[in-house]
């Protein structure tokens, strides 16, 4: 959506004259997603780790009890 529109909580690109540009051909959309894969998932899911496993009540939530 982003790319598409410009943005990604309100994308216009559905409206008539909405689009930021055009969609993007098949190889450009695999560039786009292997950078995002490649360049922002790992850190996201480091910052999610590290909110998570500091976090007593989902780490309660998650664990097997010992009983």
């Amino acid at each position: 959506m982003d790319f598409i529109s410009g943005q990604r909580y309100h994308p216009d690109w559905t409206r008539v004259g909405g689009a930021m540009q055009e969609l993007p051909d098949e190889e450009m959309f695999k560039t786009i997603v292997k950078a995002f894969i490649h360049k922002e998932v790992p850190g996201a899911i480091t910052d999610l780790e590290k909110l998570l496993n500091r976090n007593r009540i989902f780490m309660d939530r998650t664990q097997a009890s010992a009983s």
